[in-house]
């Protein structure tokens, strides 16, 4: 039998379509005996049982799955778009030597993350304000 990569590895499982995704759930283990659901806590007769798919942005979850959640603590917006023409080229270059080119993302516990913190104080005051005249809307009405 051909053995393939753990990522390229697909499975179908009819029930594991039974279960509707929320952050936290039951845990899930596959092994060579069979597939598992281990319960997170005592759950009531009728009570919906959930498992996580992943900790997914609601984009991913909309493209993967379909559905978008109204709370979703793994969300965040990728601002590659807004932030590289803010760069000049030898910023862009120096970002890239050091593995911080792109890949920035905002969520709702911080104002950017590591990555694009790092690239807006590389891109110095300018692209700081211009970013934070972006998210000045966002900023009023969360107060």
């Amino acid at each position: 039998m051909k053995s393939y990569p753990h990522a390229d590895r697909l499975v179908c499982m009819p029930t594991a379509d039974l279960f509707n995704h929320a952050d936290q759930g039951c845990k899930l283990a596959y092994s060579a005996l069979g597939y598992s659901v281990q319960t997170d806590r005592v759950y009531k007769q009728g009570e919906e049982v959930y498992v996580s798919y992943g900790p997914h942005s609601n984009d991913f979850l909309l493209t993967e799955y379909g559905f978008i959640l109204d709370t979703n603590r793994w969300d965040e917006v990728y601002l590659d778009e807004v932030i590289l023409p803010l760069l000049n080229k030898t910023q862009r270059a120096e970002l890239k030597s050091v593995d911080f080119l792109g890949r920035y993302t905002l969520d709702d516990q911080t104002i950017g993350c590591h990555r694009t913190q790092v690239a807006l104080r590389r891109g110095g005051q300018s692209s700081i304000d211009s970013f934070e005249g972006l998210f000045a809307c966002y900023r009023k009405d969360s107060k």
